[in-house]
């Protein structure tokens, strides 16, 4: 290191004799650990490392003798017959140096490609992670990278589960009201006697108290507030009386349509839940959590975990990313709550009515099964 270092040493006086100025020049650029370039290369940079480059400068490819006498010619293609040894030396000696000019240090290629140096100089941490796991370098790295994946992975996950609930849930009411639709067209309103003369107690209290807390509920998920939100739930009660009142003209005008008309109202408010569920209020939020999920952009994958092993001694990594991950977790809980709830409360809608109809629905009561 002497001789090719100092300005004074063997090879300086040598070249100068030679006028070999451009090769004085490379090992001026090499050996300058205070340099722009050297000072900020995203790398463990030293004077060892320097050497080796400067080796392959002139043109020589060096080998690296282990203590047995073996030497090794190519950094790229590592003989691990001798997997103790080139250990130790990873540990102890300057085989990472070597590496290194077979990858992210090798002076006869340009890296003109955007992020080339950065993924060689990931090769070579990954290289020698597959020499010794615990090398100190590769840890960090490994660390820095796994975290990364864990964090989106944990998010996916999360969005996921989400989507699962509420396709659950919305299966679930369409199940209900189906189940209702069946009951109505298989054996219609009975008891329309008890029905009409108690409209406060079988129809508006069930469909109005359900309906205006859907209203209520939906409103203030949308941000307005105490005070409207109960305005529009006390509409949604109002509806129910709407509801009554048709019913009404329609059993008093025309009995034998009730039925219909009692089915044509449940379309009507199934296609409410339908087009009032948040999810068609966040139809480009969904994909852009999707995408921002599904994307592997260079910084968070690649330079960050890179900077964090080299150029930083922290031991926690804390990724750019992970911000943004956090926005996401919550807009996902934010998104999927909404949605299950409303889900939830149109279930809950339907299936008091299901259970309005086996309770004082006569039919249901006595019907038998025919005799096999």
């Amino acid at each position: 290191m002497q001789d090719y270092t100092e300005t004074d040493g063997r090879f300086h006086y040598y070249a100068q004799m030679h006028g070999w100025f451009d090769l004085m020049n490379e090992a001026t650029r090499c050996m300058d650990l205070n340099s722009s370039e050297n000072r900020d290369r995203l790398s463990a940079y030293d004077l060892r490392t320097a050497l080796y480059r400067f080796c392959r400068i002139l043109g020589v490819t060096p080998g690296y003798l282990l203590p047995n006498g073996t030497i090794l010619y190519d950094g790229r293609n590592i003989d691990m017959s001798n997997t103790n040894l080139i250990k130790s030396e990873l540990r102890n000696g300057t085989f990472a140096q070597w590496m290194s000019v077979f990858f992210h240090e090798d002076p006869t290629r340009d890296f003109i490609e955007e992020y080339s140096y950065e993924r060689e100089l990931e090769n070579w941490v990954l290289a020698m992670g597959k020499i010794d796991n615990q090398q100190q370098y590769y840890r960090r790295y490994a660390k820095a990278s796994e975290d990364t994946k864990a964090r989106v992975s944990f998010v996916r996950k999360q969005w996921r589960k989400a989507q699962a609930n509420e396709k659950i849930w919305k299966y679930v009411f369409y199940a209900v009201s189906a189940a209702w639709v069946i009951l109505l067209l298989l054996f219609g309103l009975t008891g329309r006697s008890y029905l009409f003369g108690h409209k406060l107690l079988a129809i508006v209290l069930p469909l109005g108290g359900m309906s205006g807390i859907i209203a209520a509920v939906h409103s203030y998920f949308k941000g307005y507030g105490t005070t409207i939100s109960t305005f529009f739930g006390a509409l949604g009660v109002a509806s129910a009386y709407l509801t009554a009142v048709i019913l009404s003209l329609v059993q008093d005008h025309a009995p034998q349509m009730l039925n219909i008309a009692a089915v044509v109202i449940t379309l009507v408010y199934m296609l409410v839940c339908h087009f009032t569920a948040f999810k068609h209020d966040h139809t480009s939020d969904s994909s852009s959590i999707k995408d921002l999920l599904d994307t592997d952009d260079v910084k968070s994958s690649l330079l960050e975990p890179l900077y964090y092993t080299f150029k930083t001694k922290s031991q926690r990594f804390k990724s750019s990313k992970f911000g943004l991950l956090d926005e996401i977790s919550d807009q996902v809980h934010s998104l999927s709550g909404e949605s299950v709830v409303h889900y939830v409360l149109w279930s809950v809608l339907m299936l008091l009515l299901v259970l309005e109809f086996c309770l004082f629905s006569s039919k249901i009561l006595d019907f038998q099964l025919p005799a096999i």
